[in-house]
């Protein structure tokens, strides 16, 4: 079974990865990286190169490099096979062990980098926007995912190379916050809050656009070293004994229940047949899980770390009665989003 992963998107690459950046680094372009942050990282590092590392020593436009030895964000050029000088201003927004996302925009002039969803840096081009062919990932981190989006072949319909097609693009879950006199793109139109990190458990929060066929529901997370059971919940609105058309029960060791997902639905106060099938189960105390909820017009399709996992035929119809996810139990959740 395929889960659609949008345009331009690797979906859990291994580090060290590199990838050729699909469509070039015209203006317009956005690169996103998802992962975490390994609990005792020393450092990683994300180049936009001329080329792949083996091809002999490419030029890198842009070397960030997260140093938590040193608790900062160095950026640099190689050129020609000589560093040039660093620039090391600005915060340290990354945190060991944690969620992050972070954005390139690819300007005529310069990069504009964000870091969860705030404007961190800008870092003025020292070579040819055009060169940079490859992003390569290095480092103590594990990745979610490598995005490209906008620009030249960027997924964006009708959008002219170098430009816009309407004002910049929607990103869910991102916003830039200039700093007084930066010039970006304007709107940058974000309605809802999409992409939440670290939030607090239990977790409960509308679904932005509601249930449909399309809808995706990312959910990453670790279950506590001593946990029973963790559930998520895709149901109506937050009350007592509210539908819920979809209950995802993960039961560790609960009474009588061990490493076994339990799904159901409740309508009208009352729990229908459970589902207990499953080939393999993959969750384990102290490991993060990632959880792709993808809702199609038949059921719920449910893939766990990047492999298909089950599917809950919908038993609440119509899907737009569906308007809450719930996530509460025995876990830590380092990010959800919908997309």
């Amino acid at each position: 079974m395929a889960y659609p992963s949008g345009v331009g998107i690797v979906m859990n690459p291994t580090v060290p990865v590199s990838l050729a950046i699909e469509g070039g680094t015209c203006a317009g372009k956005m690169i996103i990286v998802q992962g975490v942050i390994n609990p005792r990282a020393n450092m990683f590092t994300i180049n936009l190169s001329s080329g792949m590392p083996h091809e002999g020593s490419p030029d890198i436009p842009l070397h960030f490099n997260v140093r938590f030895t040193e608790n900062c964000v160095v950026r640099n050029s190689l050129i020609g096979g000589n560093w040039g000088p660093e620039e090391r201003n600005g915060n340290m927004p990354f945190k060991r062990g944690q969620a992050f996302e972070v954005i390139i925009l690819v300007e005529q002039g310069m990069y504009k980098i964000a870091v969860n969803g705030k404007h961190f840096t800008e870092y003025h081009h020292r070579l040819q926007k055009e060169l940079a062919h490859v992003v390569t990932i290095n480092g103590e981190a594990r990745l979610n995912f490598i995005k490209f989006q906008g620009g030249q072949g960027g997924g964006i319909p009708g959008a002219v190379p170098g430009c816009f097609p309407h004002g910049a693009p929607t990103l869910p879950g991102f916003k830039f916050q200039p700093p007084a006199g930066a010039a970006y793109p304007s709107p940058f139109p974000v309605t809802r809050l999409l992409l939440l990190y670290n939030p607090p458990v239990p977790f409960i929060s509308q679904i932005p656009g509601g249930i449909r066929p399309g809808k995706m529901i990312y959910i990453s997370g670790v279950p506590f070293s001593t946990a029973s059971r963790f559930s998520i919940n895709i149901q109506k609105g937050s009350f007592e004994n509210n539908d819920v058309g979809l209950h995802f029960d993960v039961r560790l060791n609960f009474h009588d229940s061990h490493a076994v997902v339990v799904r159901n639905h409740r309508q009208k106060g009352c729990w229908g047949n459970e589902e207990r099938h499953q080939s393999y189960f993959p969750f384990t105390p102290n490991s993060q899980f990632d959880i792709i909820i993808l809702v199609e017009k038949q059921g719920f399709k449910i893939a766990v770390n990047n492999q298909h996992f089950t599917e809950f035929t919908h038993r609440i119809l119509p899907l737009k009665a569906l308007d809450t996810l719930e996530v509460s139990g025995d876990l830590r959740l380092t990010m959800v989003r919908f997309q």
